[in-house]
């Protein structure tokens, strides 16, 4: 992974010049910094580097509690340090999240557009909401916008109809997911069709396809194994609560 806070090679005005004009550095200048650096960390969802600039880049602004947190779960992501470190650690993050996440959380609701108990749930993953529970209805109105404000990486989509299912796998957005859990609707023969002819699944590892009876026999869940190598749960693995605040990995 990337390096740790203070090793990240200049302050982080100059590394978001630096991201500036850089391969998209046209794109990137009609950007506010903020927006600059957030758009890195998207681009890039498995480097930690982007995400230590941007927390250099809160704590130069006052906004210590959040670039604490982002750098305390990237390092229990690491599965690094001692016993006694990591209950630090996420004592420390345990402690943000009880204090800031409504404040953290709130500019993905003003996006996704919905008020507070709405939506099924997120998870915090290496500092940034990664994980969300929502209705397929909502992910294709606000899912490109959702998408571009934080690396959203994994998805539990319900209610969802296998239509719904086939347009949401045709939005280029759904180019950075990387787990999708739609139990019912993948054990249905349109949303597996969508989904194999999907120009955007280069990130996909992995789909939970639950265990209910549908039209979907073992051949084309097996099509979907070899053609993304991903692995298939037939039984949906153990999700997050619907608030979940102490995930870590």
């Amino acid at each position: 992974m990337g390096a740790d806070a203070g090793e990240t090679g200049g302050s982080p005005t100059e590394l978001s010049a630096k991201v500036r004009s850089g391969k998209e550095g046209q794109e990137f200048r009609t950007m506010t910094e903020r927006e600059a650096l957030l758009a890195a960390i998207v681009r890039e969802p498995e480097d930690d580097l982007p995400r230590l600039i941007y927390a250099d880049w809160l704590e130069e602004r006052g906004e210590t509690a959040y670039a604490a947190f982002i750098r305390v779960q990237l390092r229990l992501a690491r599965s690094s340090g001692s016993v006694a470190e990591r209950r630090n650690w996420e004592r420390q993050q345990r402690e943000l999240l009880l204090r800031h996440e409504e404040e953290w959380v709130q500019p993905l609701r003003e996006v996704l557009n919905l008020p507070a108990g709405v939506w099924g749930g997120w998870v915090f993953r290496r500092g940034f909401a990664e994980y969300f529970h929502l209705p397929a209805a909502v992910l294709q109105r606000y899912g490109a916008a959702l998408a571009a404000r934080t690396p959203l990486r994994s998805i539990y989509v319900h209610p969802c109809s296998a239509q719904e299912f086939a347009e949401l796998v045709r939005q280029p957005w759904f180019g950075q997911i990387a787990e999708v859990y739609a139990p019912q609707t993948l054990l249905h023969l349109p949303a597996v069709i969508a989904l194999l002819d999907s120009p955007y699944t280069q990130r996909l590892r992995h789909l939970g396809v639950g265990g209910a009876s549908g039209d979907v026999d073992d051949y084309w869940l097996h099509a979907c194994r070899e053609r993304f190598g991903v692995q298939l749960h037939r039984v949906i693995p153990q999700l997050p609560p619907a608030r979940s605040r102490f995930y870590a990995a």
